[in-house]
């Protein structure tokens, strides 16, 4: 009767509530230890009870065979005998024979050890595939180009400063680029690469521009060398004037003014005087005054002083840059000429 009444208050939350937390981890760990044993003395006499059934059976066969008369059987006949090994099943296999808790205790400690070695048993790491490494070739891109642009700055007769600072700027950037890619993670370096790339593309683009351009201009000379003749129209007075040159310089040059009483012609005339390589012709009737300079026997300091002073005449500012080492530059003397429409054609 007194334990009736304990499993009662037991039962009660009051008395859970007038524990304290140690009595309650004690009183807890009592109710888990005697579920473990009704648990641990149920299987017992599970195997008891299986042991027992497997004796009375094995002994039943013992006596059946000793009352039985034995009968010769070849060995032809014999089926072969399958006999398992119980280590060597998997845990899935074992199940399908029979349940796991009806095992005995060494193999279901067996399985357990075994499932613990296979769980823990280190995976070999993944193989890492072998990429593609663009650094070491983007430096050795870069040593080309330096050595490239040291050829062309020291070694080599080119002069155009224009390209080599521009080929100092690819270098920089590209070596800026590198920099970068060394710098950053696996993504980063890929990117920075393609961009260092692509300035080394263009760096043998604008070289090629330049230079083939080069090429076509020293081959140029050979048109220039060819003999022509321009006839420049003043839209602003009557005059004219004709240039006749020859590889890049002005050979003859003859003017042609007309004007409008012959005292003004006269005047203009007396700015000239005739020397070697000068002539001057008049035409009374048209009033129109022919001065000719034949430049390849005219002494260039004469020619300055009679063009300098008609100049100031007519109030205007002598400007000689067409003249370098004593000698007329045509395209030059061209661009001198101020509402002039001109045309050219060739002599051949």
């Amino acid at each position: 009767m007194e334990r009736n009444d304990n499993d009662k208050l037991e039962k009660t939350s009051d008395f859970l509530a007038l524990m304290t937390r140690s009595e309650r981890k004690a009183w807890e760990r009592a109710k888990q230890e005697e579920k473990e044993k009704v648990v641990v003395d149920s299987y017992l006499a599970k195997e008891k009870t299986r042991k027992t059934r497997e004796d009375k059976k094995l002994s039943e066969e013992i006596e059946k065979q000793e009352t039985t008369p034995l009968t010769p059987i070849s060995i032809e006949e014999t089926s072969p005998i399958d006999i398992t090994n119980t280590s060597a099943l998997q845990v899935g296999e074992i199940a399908k024979t029979q349940s796991f808790t009806d095992l005995p205790n060494e193999v279901v400690a067996t399985l357990q050890d075994q499932k613990q070695e296979e769980f823990f048993q280190p995976t070999p790491p993944p193989k890492k595939k072998k990429s593609f490494q663009p650094l070491p070739w983007i430096g050795l891109i870069i040593m080309l180009c330096f050595g490239y642009f040291l050829y062309l700055g020291i070694g080599s007769s080119y002069e155009e400063s224009l390209l080599l600072f521009i080929d100092g700027a690819f270098l920089l950037g590209m070596v800026f680029l590198l920099g970068m890619a060394i710098l950053c993670n696996q993504k980063g370096m890929k990117i920075f690469s393609g961009i260092n790339f692509i300035l080394f593309l263009l760096f043998l683009l604008v070289n090629g521009f330049f230079l083939f351009s080069e090429k076509d201009s020293q081959e140029e000379p050979e048109k220039v060398l060819a003999k022509k003749e321009i006839t420049c129209l003043s839209t602003t007075k009557n005059e004219q004037q004709i240039l006749k040159t020859e590889n890049n310089y002005l050979m003859v040059l003859t003017r042609k003014e007309t004007f409008e009483t012959e005292e003004e012609m006269e005047t203009v005339k007396n700015f000239f005087q005739e020397t070697e390589g000068l002539t001057i012709e008049t035409d009374i009737e048209t009033k129109t005054l022919t001065i000719t300079f034949d430049f390849q026997k005219l002494d260039i300091n004469k020619y300055k002083v009679m063009i300098r002073s008609y100049l100031e005449s007519r109030r205007e500012l002598a400007d000689f840059s067409y003249i370098q080492d004593e000698k007329v530059l045509y395209q030059t003397y061209l661009k001198g000429l101020n509402n002039y429409s001109c045309e050219e054609k060739k002599i051949r």
